[in-house]
């Protein structure tokens, strides 16, 4: 499922910003995030947690919101490199300023989210799980697991489809809920779209199951996404696009004042 070698169907990888002003010369682009989310030439890719989605209740991950966060850093993230480490109180502050997702937020001592994510592992899967605990459950978030079906019909499919690719082309970042059969679902965040073959649509995704983008093809009469990886598999639905307009307004205030 890991996609082919680059081609010029997909934003070239590219780092993080590395101070302010870098920052409020490229945030506004969708090419910058698009860039941040692609993989690398070689290795992992430094500007995304240098862990899988792990802990949570029984220990069944905390996917929602590891893939918020991720949306959350490439968005909202700038780096000081030169700057002390944050300490614990600090860091915990930064984690959870990022999982707010209303204010742009620099972490100081750090080139890149995974040498931050690295040192701070524990403090962010502990935020990951108080927030799944907060949202999921005291908030009846687990609700949202009930939701949608986890196969449809072949025009709904498409729909279903053509509407996250519309956000992922004319807005950002999109969060897809994927929900597959029974009470559980799992997430994406999809990050560029490219023509398929027949009339179908590549999805290029960050999964938080594994590392790195992936691609999904989707051709005309599917009815469930059946990507070939645990978990992956169900009918797709966008959610959470509040959030993503609250981020990019985020950015225009620090842009327009950025101190």
């Amino acid at each position: 499922m890991k996609e082919s070698p680059p081609d010029d169907r997909w934003t070239p990888w590219r780092p993080a910003a590395l101070s302010k002003a870098e920052y409020v010369s490229l945030a506004g682009s969708l090419d910058y995030v698009r860039g941040l989310a692609s993989n690398p030439a070689t290795g992992p890719n430094p500007n995304l947690p240098a862990f899988a989605n792990e802990g949570g209740l029984l220990d069944k991950g905390v996917c929602w919101w590891h893939s918020r966060l991720v949306r959350a850093a490439l968005y909202l993230a700038y780096f000081e490199p030169t700057a002390p480490r944050p300490g614990p109180r600090e860091a915990r502050r930064i984690i959870a300023r990022l999982m707010a997702a209303r204010e742009v937020v620099a972490i100081p001592g750090f080139s890149g989210f995974r040498e931050f994510t690295l040192e701070n592992r524990a403090l962010v899967l502990k935020k990951l799980a108080a927030m799944q605990l907060s949202d999921g459950i005291l908030r009846f978030q687990w609700v949202n697991g009930l939701a949608g079906r986890s196969e449809v019909r072949a025009d709904i499919m498409r729909k279903q489809v053509e509407k996250i690719s519309r956000q992922v082309s004319e807005v950002g970042l999109a969060y897809v809920k994927l929900q597959i059969p029974g009470i559980d679902a799992h997430s994406w965040i999809v990050t560029e779209t490219a023509p398929g073959r027949g009339g179908g649509l590549l999805l290029r995704f960050l999964d938080s199951n594994y590392e790195g983008a992936s691609v999904w093809e989707y051709r005309p009469g599917q009815t469930k996404i059946a990507a070939g990886m645990p978990g992956d598999f169900g009918v797709p639905y966008l959610q959470r696009s509040g959030e993503l307009e609250g981020m990019k307004r985020a950015i225009a205030r620090f842009a327009a004042n950025p101190g």
